[in-house]
């Protein structure tokens, strides 16, 4: 949520990143083997310039860069400029959201309204992103006037498509040669029917040309991402410097066609001073710099910010509620102290996320029940001095995944790739649909295909972020269509007839024992004895009826079983 992790660029045009799922596997290997939070940080902004012992370290430097390259972007802006400073916007927006909780980008167009960052901070960093190239690879085509080439990953990194056979790499060359010598064939009729006044036909043959470069973009791609033996390239999306960094020139209103002469040099915002900002050398992007920057432990935000998300995902709220602002529009921490405390122990524990949830967790506070007292609901009646324990509803990946580990189809293994990935390069509606997005799978929820404007249903009805924004608290709803899909969707009768299933066939179940192994498996605790009278009474009545209707009884099991 907070990286906006998408497989789609979103907006008009929406073609599709069959690469991204590389960063996706990047960050839950890196909370997996739980990496240092200082070195998370500088890897995403600037792994390509980090040190590397081996290819393989270097690979996973470089997916991580996809930090930076996987936004919505607008493919069918004319202007080179003005897409050039909506992407570093982007990318200026999201890097100080994420890890510092500020809203920077507001200093595009004039000094920040809020908090103390004037429009040279706004563009000193503009700068820094103006010296890198941002490659998020997708192909070139009628919609997509931006497209860019990709990363090719050293070692021996996984493609996560399949091969081409020979036969077929000889066809798309073949079909290349064609699809070059048609638009040739076009653009000279075009341009002799205008020579002869024949205004239609040139229009008829234009037209007919803008669908045969379609064609060659896409097969230019699939060509690219073989090699000459239909053998898969390992690519990656991801960030690198220019040959010639610059600075930014100051815009005025923000308005890329109208600069002033005045250049910032880059640089960091100054409000967050560390006292020993890096020097950012003039044949460098400076992308290392802001890195360091970052991750510092001097740096006064970066982990205060990132403690309070932990805190936000294990309690419901943040210390600071606003969790993506911490300026003057934010809330204040409700608990400055502990803010305090738990930043500074962060960074004692070596920028350890496990250590750090595991001091949260085994904490008075996180282990409180959910009982009810008046008298301190009479001083806080919103808890925010957490007294209690509240109540919490699963997000959306716990209810589908919950829902799969009941029912024992669960698919606890890493798949190579994702949806996006196999259907390639493209456009949603066309290249991917809605039917793939919603197919049935079985794999963990993190691992869905999420594209900008067609997410799967499972997560969209129950409030899953906005890929295309920087999400670092999810809202809550409560509509008629959650209900209405946990009662008819085919996944979760699916997973209701496979759980009764394995109850009744496979491990012979019945009575007691079956309502007790039910409510262990959906509810971690064993039934009270006044539900074991009731769902036994119900039991009773369902297979009473059942059997007036003439079906089978061991049918008719594991239907009450599934109901």
């Amino acid at each position: 949520d907070v990286a906006r992790y998408a497989e789609s660029t979103g907006k008009e045009v929406n073609a599709t990143f069959p690469h991204a799922w590389r960063y996706r596997d990047y960050v839950i290997d890196a909370f997996q083997s739980d990496k240092p939070f200082d070195e998370f940080i500088a890897e995403q902004i600037a792994g390509d310039l980090l040190p590397a012992e081996t290819p393989e370290e270097r690979a996973e430097h470089i997916v991580a860069t996809g930090f930076l390259a996987i936004g919505a972007k607008g493919l069918n802006e004319q202007n080179a400029r003005q897409f050039r400073f909506d992407l570093v916007d982007e990318q200026i927006d999201t890097t100080t959201q994420a890890f510092l909780a500020t809203t920077a980008a507001c200093a595009r167009c004039h000094d920040h309204k809020f908090d103390p960052i004037p429009m040279s901070d706004y563009y000193a960093m503009a700068g820094i992103f103006l010296s890198s190239d941002t490659l998020f690879g997708t192909a070139e085509a009628l919609q997509n006037r931006k497209a860019t080439e990709l990363i090719a990953l050293p070692g021996k990194a996984v493609s996560g498509t399949e091969g081409k056979p020979l036969s077929e790499m000889i066809e798309l060359e073949y079909q290349l040669v064609q699809l070059r010598e048609r638009l040739d064939e076009l653009s000279s009729g075009a341009l002799e029917a205008r020579r002869e006044g024949d205004g239609d036909t040139a229009q008829r043959l234009r037209i007919q040309s803008l669908g045969v470069r379609n064609r060659i973009g896409l097969t230019e791609r699939q060509l690219a991402s073989h090699d000459d033996a239909g053998n898969p390239l390992s690519l990656a999306m991801g960030t690198r410097d220019r040959e010639e960094p610059f600075d930014s020139q100051v815009l005025i209103r923000g308005e890329e066609d109208n600069p002033t002469a005045e250049r910032v040099p880059r640089g960091f915002l100054q409000v967050v001073s560390t006292g020993g900002e890096p020097a950012i050398p003039s044949d460098e992007s400076g992308r290392r710099q802001l890195a360091e920057w970052i991750a510092s432990p001097e740096n006064p935000l970066t982990a205060r910010v990132f403690v309070n998300r932990v805190w936000s995902w294990l309690f419901g709220a943040g210390l600071v509620r606003s969790v993506d602002n911490f300026g003057m529009s934010g809330e204040a921490p409700s608990h400055p102290e502990l803010l305090d405390y738990l930043a500074m122990r962060f960074v004692e524990l070596d920028w350890s996320v496990k250590a750090l949830i595991y001091e949260i967790t085994t904490s008075e506070t996180y282990r409180m029940s959910s009982r009810f007292d008046p008298e301190h609901f009479r001083v806080d009646p919103g808890n925010r001095y957490l007294w209690r324990t509240e109540k919490r509803r699963l997000d959306a990946e716990s209810i589908r995944d919950a829902s799969l580990a009941v029912s024992g189809r669960l698919d606890l293994t890493r798949p190579v790739g994702s949806v996006v990935a196999e259907a390639g390069d493209g456009f949603v509606g066309r290249g991917v649909s809605e039917d793939q997005i919603n197919a049935q799978s079985t794999h963990r929820s993190v691992y869905l295909p999420i594209v900008r404007g067609l997410l799967p249903e499972s997560l969209s009805l129950f409030d899953f972020a906005d890929p295309s924004l920087i999400s670092g608290q999810r809202e809550i709803t409560t509509v008629p269509s959650q209900a209405l899909y946990m009662m008819n969707s085919d996944f979760m009768i699916a997973n209701g007839e496979a759980m009764a299933r394995d109850l009744v066939h496979e491990n012979g179940l019945r009575g007691r024992a079956l309502i007790r192994e039910a409510f262990l498996r959906c509810y971690s605790r064993p039934p009270t004895e006044e539900e074991v009278r009731k769902t036994l009474a119900y039991v009773d009545r369902f297979l009473e009826t059942a059997e007036e209707h003439g079906i089978d009884l061991e049918e008719a099991r594991q239907l009450a079983a599934n109901t």
